[in-house]
């Protein structure tokens, strides 16, 4: 699933533009078909960076997620046509790909929770299962001897 639709996609653009990159067959309106992988792979795109800190897909993307899966979908279609790319369509594409990678940095968050650890990530201390089997505060029996 898409973070973005075709039809808010086509708003974002002049429509003779999306019409000139999408449609194979010169019909002068947007070509769906074409359309909606590119969403997909932009879509994929932002997941790949927000994955890690947060679960993907995102069941309520906000504004500036659906904004920069429009910027790097713009670009990806763009390429589809072999245009040649202008530097504002590019520097969109990559202030988008600059923000994704601050959210997985942790220099940037989204207003939803992040993901959580499994219990065997966080180890003894907080996890469910216990990795390590030292000696028992309750026992004498030293169930790591030799370690």
């Amino acid at each position: 699933m898409s973070y973005i639709t075709v039809e808010d996609f086509v708003k974002s653009l002049d429509p003779k533009d999306v019409a000139q990159l999408s449609d194979d067959a010169a019909g002068g309106a947007e070509a769906k078909e074409n359309i909606e992988p590119i969403l997909d792979e932009a879509t994929g795109i932002c997941d790949s960076y927000i994955a890690v800190k947060y679960t993907t897909p995102l069941t309520n993307p906000d504004n500036a997620v659906k904004s920069a899966c429009t910027r790097i979908a713009v670009y990806i279609l763009h390429l589809r046509r072999s245009w040649t790319v202008s530097e504002t369509v590019k520097d969109a594409r990559d202030d988008a790909i600059e923000w994704l990678e601050a959210i997985a940095a942790g220099d940037a968050v989204l207003p939803i929770p992040p993901a959580t650890q499994s219990p065997r990530a966080m180890g003894y201390f907080g996890g469910q299962d216990r990795i390590f089997q030292g000696k028992s505060h309750s026992s004498d029996v030293d169930n790591m001897h030799g370690f």
